[in-house]
């Protein structure tokens, strides 16, 4: 289920983002996703340099069980 709430002054948003984390259960804030998201995003360029190759699946040597192929 997805609910949006739009909250002008920060006094309220500040009451009930506290009233959030006080509640049971999982859920994320909007603001939480895309914090996350922009990090992911941040660290994974990390990860390739501009130069890298694109690998082919012929180099693959020894193929992973547990892939699904998504």
């Amino acid at each position: 289920m997805e609910l949006t709430i739009k909250i002008k002054d920060e006094k309220s948003y500040a009451a009930l983002l506290h009233f959030l984390h006080l509640q049971p259960g999982e859920y994320q804030l909007k603001s939480e996703l895309d914090d996350w998201q922009v990090t992911s995003h941040q660290n994974f360029s990390k990860a390739y340099s501009e130069g890298e190759p694109e690998y082919s699946v012929s180099l693959v040597t020894e193929p992973n069980p547990f892939y699904e192929g998504r």
